[in-house]
Protein backbone atom coordinates (compact mmCIF):
# COMPACT_ATOMS: atom_id res chain seq x y z
CA UNK A 1 0.00 0.00 0.00
CA UNK A 2 1.43 3.57 -0.80
CA UNK A 3 1.77 6.10 1.72
CA UNK A 4 -1.10 8.55 2.26
CA UNK A 5 0.21 11.72 0.78
CA UNK A 6 -0.45 15.46 2.47
CA UNK A 7 -3.14 17.11 0.98
CA UNK A 8 -2.31 20.31 -0.76
CA UNK A 9 -4.12 22.45 1.48
CA UNK A 10 -2.50 21.16 4.26
CA UNK A 11 0.80 21.16 2.97
CA UNK A 12 0.18 25.02 2.11
CA UNK A 13 -1.12 25.94 5.68
CA UNK A 14 1.83 24.42 6.84
CA UNK A 15 3.85 26.85 4.16
CA UNK A 16 1.44 29.99 5.59
CA UNK A 17 2.24 29.03 9.18
CA UNK A 18 6.14 28.51 8.95
CA UNK A 19 6.78 32.16 7.13
CA UNK A 20 4.66 33.75 9.88
CA UNK A 21 6.64 31.89 12.33
CA UNK A 22 10.24 32.90 10.50
CA UNK A 23 8.65 36.41 10.30
CA UNK A 24 7.58 37.34 14.00
CA UNK A 25 11.32 35.97 14.51
CA UNK A 26 12.36 38.73 12.18
CA UNK A 27 13.00 36.96 8.81
CA UNK A 28 12.45 38.79 5.85
CA UNK A 29 10.77 35.48 3.61
CA UNK A 30 7.98 34.77 1.59
CA UNK A 31 6.84 31.44 0.26
CA UNK A 32 6.34 30.13 -2.82
CA UNK A 33 4.66 26.69 -3.00
CA UNK A 34 7.27 24.63 -1.12
CA UNK A 35 9.95 27.26 -1.27
CA UNK A 36 10.80 29.92 0.69
CA UNK A 37 12.65 33.09 -0.80
CA UNK A 38 14.47 35.58 1.28
CA UNK A 39 13.84 38.93 0.47
CA UNK A 40 16.63 41.83 0.05
CA UNK A 41 17.45 43.39 3.28
CA UNK A 42 18.58 40.37 4.77
CA UNK A 43 22.04 39.94 6.55
CA UNK A 44 25.18 38.56 4.64
CA UNK A 45 24.81 34.77 6.89
CA UNK A 46 20.59 34.44 6.87
CA UNK A 47 20.77 31.66 4.62
CA UNK A 48 23.09 29.69 7.29
CA UNK A 49 21.43 31.18 10.11
CA UNK A 50 18.22 30.02 9.01
CA UNK A 51 20.27 26.38 8.05
CA UNK A 52 21.18 26.69 12.20
CA UNK A 53 17.76 27.20 13.30
CA UNK A 54 16.08 24.52 11.17
CA UNK A 55 19.03 21.97 12.55
CA UNK A 56 18.33 22.54 15.81
CA UNK A 57 14.53 22.70 15.82
CA UNK A 58 14.93 19.20 13.14
CA UNK A 59 13.06 20.42 10.34
CA UNK A 60 13.95 19.24 7.32
CA UNK A 61 15.10 21.32 4.17
CA UNK A 62 17.57 21.91 1.48
CA UNK A 63 19.33 25.63 0.89
CA UNK A 64 19.94 26.59 -2.21
CA UNK A 65 21.39 29.97 -2.80
CA UNK A 66 18.88 32.45 -1.94
CA UNK A 67 15.92 29.93 -0.99
CA UNK A 68 14.63 26.89 1.10
CA UNK A 69 13.08 24.15 -0.09
CA UNK A 70 10.65 22.19 2.28
CA UNK A 71 9.97 18.50 1.93
CA UNK A 72 6.89 18.10 -0.30
CA UNK A 73 5.59 16.22 3.05
CA UNK A 74 7.16 18.07 6.05
CA UNK A 75 4.48 19.21 8.80
CA UNK A 76 5.07 22.09 11.15
CA UNK A 77 2.44 22.36 13.81
CA UNK A 78 2.01 25.39 16.32
CA UNK A 79 4.02 24.69 18.93
CA UNK A 80 6.81 24.00 16.47
CA UNK A 81 6.18 28.06 15.13
CA UNK A 82 6.28 28.95 18.85
CA UNK A 83 9.43 27.35 18.71
CA UNK A 84 10.27 29.28 15.75
CA UNK A 85 8.80 32.84 17.07
CA UNK A 86 11.24 32.81 20.09
CA UNK A 87 14.00 31.28 18.87
CA UNK A 88 17.36 32.59 20.95
CA UNK A 89 19.80 35.12 19.74
CA UNK A 90 22.98 33.67 19.66
CA UNK A 91 24.81 36.55 19.97
CA UNK A 92 24.30 40.47 19.72
CA UNK A 93 24.44 43.28 17.27
CA UNK A 94 27.33 44.66 16.66
CA UNK A 95 27.15 48.53 17.95
CA UNK A 96 26.81 51.20 15.04
CA UNK A 97 29.98 52.89 13.61
CA UNK A 98 30.18 56.51 14.49
CA UNK A 99 29.86 57.73 10.86
CA UNK A 100 26.59 55.89 10.89
CA UNK A 101 24.81 58.52 13.58
CA UNK A 102 25.87 61.74 11.23
CA UNK A 103 22.70 63.88 10.17
CA UNK A 104 24.46 63.23 7.01
CA UNK A 105 23.54 59.51 7.11
CA UNK A 106 20.29 60.11 8.74
CA UNK A 107 19.22 61.64 5.57
CA UNK A 108 20.39 60.01 2.82
CA UNK A 109 20.64 56.49 4.27
CA UNK A 110 17.45 54.74 2.56
CA UNK A 111 18.30 51.09 4.76
CA UNK A 112 20.08 51.03 8.39
CA UNK A 113 22.57 48.38 8.33
CA UNK A 114 21.36 44.65 7.43
CA UNK A 115 21.46 42.88 10.23
CA UNK A 116 22.09 39.10 10.78
CA UNK A 117 18.36 38.06 12.39
CA UNK A 118 19.53 35.69 15.03
CA UNK A 119 21.89 38.44 16.09
CA UNK A 120 18.53 39.98 17.60
CA UNK A 121 16.59 38.73 20.25
CA UNK A 122 13.23 37.11 19.25
CA UNK A 123 11.07 39.78 20.80
CA UNK A 124 12.19 42.65 18.92
CA UNK A 125 13.94 41.57 16.16
CA UNK A 126 11.05 41.81 13.66
CA UNK A 127 10.57 45.78 14.73
CA UNK A 128 14.61 46.02 14.45
CA UNK A 129 14.51 45.01 10.61
CA UNK A 130 11.74 46.98 9.98
CA UNK A 131 13.16 50.22 11.49
CA UNK A 132 16.17 49.12 9.35
CA UNK A 133 14.15 49.25 6.28
CA UNK A 134 12.32 52.39 7.19
CA UNK A 135 15.67 53.55 6.87
CA UNK A 136 15.64 54.12 11.11
CA UNK A 137 19.18 53.50 12.17
CA UNK A 138 19.15 51.91 15.57
CA UNK A 139 22.58 50.68 17.46
CA UNK A 140 21.22 47.94 19.96
CA UNK A 141 18.39 46.53 21.16
CA UNK A 142 17.16 44.08 23.75
CA UNK A 143 13.70 42.86 24.38
CA UNK A 144 14.10 42.06 28.11
CA UNK A 145 14.26 38.14 28.06
CA UNK A 146 10.61 38.70 29.86
CA UNK A 147 12.60 40.05 33.30
CA UNK A 148 13.36 43.76 32.14
CA UNK A 149 11.91 45.88 29.90
CA UNK A 150 12.76 45.74 26.00
CA UNK A 151 14.65 48.50 24.39
CA UNK A 152 15.85 49.79 21.40
CA UNK A 153 18.70 52.43 21.22
CA UNK A 154 18.61 54.85 17.91
CA UNK A 155 21.51 55.76 15.80
CA UNK A 156 21.35 59.39 16.98
CA UNK A 157 19.09 61.88 17.99
CA UNK A 158 17.35 62.33 14.59
CA UNK A 159 16.48 58.64 14.39
CA UNK A 160 14.67 58.38 17.25
CA UNK A 161 12.38 61.95 16.49
CA UNK A 162 11.94 60.64 13.30
CA UNK A 163 10.53 57.60 14.64
CA UNK A 164 8.14 59.64 17.00
CA UNK A 165 6.77 61.48 14.34
CA UNK A 166 6.08 58.41 12.38
CA UNK A 167 4.87 56.27 15.04
CA UNK A 168 3.56 58.64 17.59
CA UNK A 169 -0.11 58.81 16.29
CA UNK A 170 0.01 54.79 16.63
CA UNK A 171 1.75 54.71 19.96
CA UNK A 172 -0.77 57.18 21.63
CA UNK A 173 -3.66 55.24 20.19
CA UNK A 174 -2.67 52.77 23.32
CA UNK A 175 -3.97 49.56 21.51
CA UNK A 176 -0.35 48.40 22.11
CA UNK A 177 -0.06 45.98 25.38
CA UNK A 178 2.56 48.53 26.97
CA UNK A 179 3.12 52.21 26.75
CA UNK A 180 6.15 52.41 24.62
CA UNK A 181 7.82 55.66 24.75
CA UNK A 182 11.18 57.20 23.53
CA UNK A 183 13.53 58.68 26.19
CA UNK A 184 17.19 59.63 26.98
CA UNK A 185 19.47 57.28 29.15
CA UNK A 186 21.76 58.83 31.73
CA UNK A 187 24.95 58.62 28.50
CA UNK A 188 22.66 60.69 26.75
CA UNK A 189 21.72 58.08 23.86
CA UNK A 190 17.93 58.11 22.90
CA UNK A 191 15.98 54.88 22.94
CA UNK A 192 12.85 53.08 22.33
CA UNK A 193 11.45 51.35 25.84
CA UNK A 194 8.27 50.28 27.21
CA UNK A 195 6.65 50.44 30.60
CA UNK A 196 4.24 48.33 32.33
CA UNK A 197 1.74 48.68 35.87
CA UNK A 198 3.51 48.94 38.72
CA UNK A 199 2.73 45.18 39.88
CA UNK A 200 2.44 44.08 36.43
CA UNK A 201 4.86 41.41 35.19
CA UNK A 202 7.07 40.98 31.93
CA UNK A 203 5.23 38.84 29.07
CA UNK A 204 8.14 38.11 26.34
CA UNK A 205 4.85 37.27 23.73
CA UNK A 206 3.24 40.47 24.73
CA UNK A 207 6.71 42.26 24.63
CA UNK A 208 6.86 40.45 20.66
CA UNK A 209 3.01 41.23 20.03
CA UNK A 210 3.57 45.19 20.58
CA UNK A 211 7.08 44.51 18.41
CA UNK A 212 4.77 43.05 15.51
CA UNK A 213 2.04 45.75 15.43
CA UNK A 214 4.59 48.65 15.55
CA UNK A 215 6.65 46.94 12.90
CA UNK A 216 3.59 45.85 10.93
CA UNK A 217 2.81 49.52 10.40
CA UNK A 218 6.22 50.77 9.48
CA UNK A 219 6.48 47.90 6.85
CA UNK A 220 3.22 49.13 5.20
CA UNK A 221 4.62 52.27 4.37
CA UNK A 222 8.19 51.52 4.56
CA UNK A 223 9.09 52.98 0.84
CA UNK A 224 7.15 55.90 1.32
CA UNK A 225 8.98 56.77 4.57
CA UNK A 226 12.12 56.78 2.93
CA UNK A 227 11.16 58.99 0.47
CA UNK A 228 9.58 61.26 2.55
CA UNK A 229 12.27 61.44 4.98
CA UNK A 230 15.15 62.49 1.82
CA UNK A 231 12.22 65.39 0.73
CA UNK A 232 11.75 66.75 3.87
CA UNK A 233 15.89 67.41 5.60
CA UNK A 234 17.27 67.00 1.32
CA UNK A 235 18.26 70.94 2.12
CA UNK A 236 22.00 71.07 3.37
CA UNK A 237 21.49 74.49 5.11
CA UNK A 238 19.54 71.89 7.92
CA UNK A 239 22.83 70.24 8.88
CA UNK A 240 24.31 73.07 10.80
CA UNK A 241 20.82 73.34 12.31
CA UNK A 242 20.15 69.96 13.45
CA UNK A 243 23.45 69.93 14.54
CA UNK A 244 22.97 73.13 17.37
CA UNK A 245 19.52 71.35 18.67
CA UNK A 246 20.88 67.72 18.94
CA UNK A 247 21.72 68.42 22.61
CA UNK A 248 17.70 69.44 22.94
CA UNK A 249 15.92 66.64 21.86
CA UNK A 250 12.73 68.48 22.88
CA UNK A 251 13.76 71.16 20.93
CA UNK A 252 14.79 68.83 18.22
CA UNK A 253 11.97 67.56 17.99
CA UNK A 254 9.79 71.09 17.42
CA UNK A 255 12.38 71.81 15.00
CA UNK A 256 11.86 68.31 12.37
CA UNK A 257 8.08 68.43 12.66
CA UNK A 258 8.32 71.77 11.58
CA UNK A 259 9.95 70.99 8.58
CA UNK A 260 7.39 68.32 7.70
CA UNK A 261 4.61 70.23 8.24
CA UNK A 262 5.68 72.47 5.76
CA UNK A 263 5.13 69.31 3.36
CA UNK A 264 1.97 68.61 4.49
Amino acid sequence: MEPIRMSADKQMRNMERLTVALRRRGFFITYLENRLILHAGSGKWELLLLQRLFDALQIKAAFNKDSVIMDDEFYFTEAMAEQVSFFGAYNQESQCPQHMRSWKTFVKRRHGYKLDTLTLDAGVAYLVKMLSKTGILTEMSCDGHGKQAPTIWFAGAWNAVWFEIVCGKLMAEERLHYRWTVEEDRRGSHLLTAKKAPMEKWNLELVQKDALQIGAYLELYAEELVVSKRQYFKHRSMKEQAMLLSQDYEALKSWMKEKVNVFC
